[in-house]
């Protein structure tokens, strides 16, 4: 697994290397034009309390490091279990990845801002707690997190422009700062829109297949049938491209690149604590990732969110 290194991430400028049907221009301005890990070192020497001497020892790097760890090894272990069924599906002309091939491209050094879609469904699934017993205490605190996960966004989101379309919706009061107050359920689905289409794929609903959209948020069978959203235009993607798990995947890269912020700008501690319950409510829409998680950041859940599990996928 890749280590983020707010240094490294300023500079990268990486293009995914595959094919494409798009010429290297477009498909530079389709990705963004590099990485997903937007880090610039200006910004977080202006923002950060303890200015650019990342040599002191910090608890709270270390607490967003452990949440990316964590929520990191359990998609990596889903991911693999999906490829490795693929491998191994009846499907003569289907291509087959070996365990190396996959190896090469789960590297974050692939990712581009279009790899960072799922933060949507961070948000809207996050605050439906689909796995939560529907109107638990536990659900509600769940709500709540997934409330303060979007407050934090325009800080703690890796792509610039997302950033600045965020900071303008949910009132920060700076650039690179969270938002004053914790947005309601309507300004939250606002900011799960505008998560899409401040990328640059500039996503809305027909750019996937089977999306989670605002009908989930009041119907569980709505929401049985997003379990497995992917992207249309696999080429749009970096290292997640042709994922199996495309939900999983993006998750798996913005949680990286949102930790990578967090740990710089003083904000690990609330992320953790927004990024946690909304994870252990079923934010992955994956049952067994869910429950794997809940058992391994069972010390930070509380007893509302441990009581109020209800039914899984």
């Amino acid at each position: 697994m890749s280590s983020a290194n707010p240094r490294v991430l300023g500079s990268a400028r990486e293009r995914v290397v595959g094919t494409s049907r798009t010429s290297p221009r477009e498909e530079q301005q389709l990705h963004g034009g590099g990485s997903a890990f937007e880090v610039e070192d200006t910004e977080l020497q202006a923002l950060s309390p303890e200015g650019d001497d990342r040599s002191k020892p910090r608890f709270n790097r270390c607490f967003a490091s452990v949440c990316a760890i964590i929520t990191g090894v359990l998609v990596l272990v889903a991911l693999m279990v999906f490829a490795v069924l693929a491998v191994f599906r009846n499907d003569d002309d289907a291509p087959k990845s070996t365990a190396a091939d996959l190896h090469a491209q789960a590297d974050l050094s692939n990712a581009v801002p279009n790899d960072l879609w799922a933060i949507h469904d961070l948000l809207m699934i996050g605050y439906t707690a689909v796995f939560m017993t529907p109107g638990s205490p536990g659900q509600a605190e769940v709500r709540q997190a997934a409330t303060e996960f979007a407050r934090l966004l325009p800080a703690l989101h890796p792509h610039e422009p997302c950033r600045a379309r965020l900071a303008s919706l949910l009132g920060a009061p700076g650039a690179g700062e969270p938002a004053a107050n914790v947005p309601d359920e309507e300004m939250l689905v606002q900011a799960a829109e505008a998560s899409w289409s401040c990328l640059p794929g500039k996503f809305f609903f027909n750019s996937f297949d089977q999306p989670f959209r605002t009908n989930g948020m009041k119907d569980a069978d709505q929401a049985f049938d997003a379990r497995m959203t992917r992207v249309r235009n696999q080429s749009l993607l970096g290292v997640c491209r042709n994922s199996h798990w495309d939900r999983t995947c993006s998750i798996w890269v913005s949680i990286h690149a949102m930790a990578a912020r967090a740990d710089v700008l003083g904000l690990a501690k609330p992320f953790l604590s927004a990024l946690v319950p909304v994870i252990a409510g079923g934010a992955t829409m994956c049952g067994g990732c869910t429950m794997h998680f809940r058992a391994l950041s069972a010390p930070l859940l509380s007893p509302s969110v441990v009581w109020g599990f209800g039914d899984v996928f």
